[in-house]
């Protein structure tokens, strides 16, 4: 049996654009899936940022909501795998998941194995833990080169009974984030991490067992609120609106005034005292900006990266040598810019615990 006080943990809609949202800017996918969609907000949250692209839900128990949500929808449990390989997934699609958690007595007869995740599934069974299995039904229907983005429970990444399956699990992935672990669900005390991966079919898992560090989270770097998502000249006093830190000069002065809807993105996304912003665009990429009051309880336009908690990990110096190496890195024949990596590659010099977006 399922523990029922661990299902109805409906992904809030806030949480599923948050995920969506750390998507790459540059992947587009044919097709959005959700296995357990339950409401369909993930749905939703992706069908706002991609308009045109397909959308699928599974579940044992699909509501009025999901079914007008999606594009097609089934009535299964995504635990079986053989009913999942009846349905015909695009290639190049984008999983979304918020699995159920909880005990589950789980008979091995007659069971259906994966072909290529025999070994993972074959774990999962062993942790008694439906969140286990239900990731290997996930992981089940993406191919190479797939995303996978997933709020998950934070006991995946210290419960002991669930170590080896966390090894085997994060073997399949290269990582794009791992959040710090969060109360995202108001009406209860489990606390669980957002993910997001790029799934990898063939591993070997006893050359991917050192993982420790990927989930050691003490700095992340966020990209910025898309700024097509912005809106400027709105009634601020009825109290709708969150404003958003936008600038692109060289002295950190919000001359253009930028607000987002609230609830639209996570707090955890708003800059806070000890976070740094890095200018992303224009001739001004790579300055350093510290948090100022200003700033604070404000979300970052994509004029910028923000470094989480950064301020507490480098010193002065560290942060002007990583200034002066940043805006030599800048690129773009018109409009500079900076990438990604070029942010990550000055952390490292720093520190070897960060996660990247």
């Amino acid at each position: 049996m399922i523990d029922k006080d661990w299902l109805n943990f409906y992904t809030p809609a806030n949480i599923a654009a948050e995920i969506v949202n750390l998507i790459p800017q540059n992947y587009t996918p044919e097709m959005v899936v959700d296995i357990c969609v339950g409401s369909g907000n993930f749905l939703s949250a992706a069908s706002n940022r991609w308009q045109g692209c397909s959308t699928l839900g599974v579940d044992i128990s699909p509501n009025l909501k999901a079914i007008d949500i999606s594009d097609e929808i089934y009535k299964m449990d995504a635990l079986n795998l053989k009913d999942l390989e009846t349905i015909n997934f695009k290639l190049n699609k984008l999983v979304l998941a918020n699995p159920p958690f909880g005990k589950l007595d789980y008979s091995t007869k007659n069971v259906y194995y994966s072909e290529k995740l025999a070994e993972l599934q074959i774990e999962a069974i062993k942790t008694k833990r439906i969140e286990a299995l239900m990731l290997v039904s996930n992981l089940h229907i993406l191919n190479d080169m797939d995303l996978f983005g997933a709020i998950l429970p934070q006991n995946i990444f210290e419960a002991e009974n669930l170590k080896r399956f966390k090894e085997m699990f994060l073997a399949h992935f290269d990582v794009l984030y791992i959040g710090t672990p969060g109360k995202y669900f108001s009406k209860s005390e489990v606390k669980t991490r957002i993910f997001v991966g790029k799934f990898i079919k063939e591993v070997n898992y006893k050359e991917n067992v050192k993982i420790e560090k990927s989930i050691e989270i003490e700095c992340r770097v966020l990209r910025g609120i898309d700024n097509s998502k912005l809106a400027k000249n709105v009634n601020i006093n009825n109290g709708e609106f969150d404003e958003v830190v936008h600038f692109s000069n060289n002295d950190g002065k919000i001359s253009q005034k930028r607000y987002v809807k609230k609830n639209t993105f996570s707090n955890d996304l708003k800059i806070d005292k000890y976070d740094v912003l890095v200018s992303r665009v224009g001739r001004n990429s790579g300055k350093i900006h510290y948090a100022l009051k200003a700033y604070l309880k404000k979300y970052p336009s994509d004029y910028f990266y923000l470094l989480k908690d950064f301020k507490k990990m480098a010193t002065e110096k560290q942060l002007q040598n990583m200034e002066n190496c940043l805006l030599e890195k800048k690129r773009g024949l018109t409009t500079k810019y900076l990438c990604k990596k070029d942010i990550t590659e000055q952390i490292q010099k720093i520190t070897n615990n960060f996660s990247i977006v």
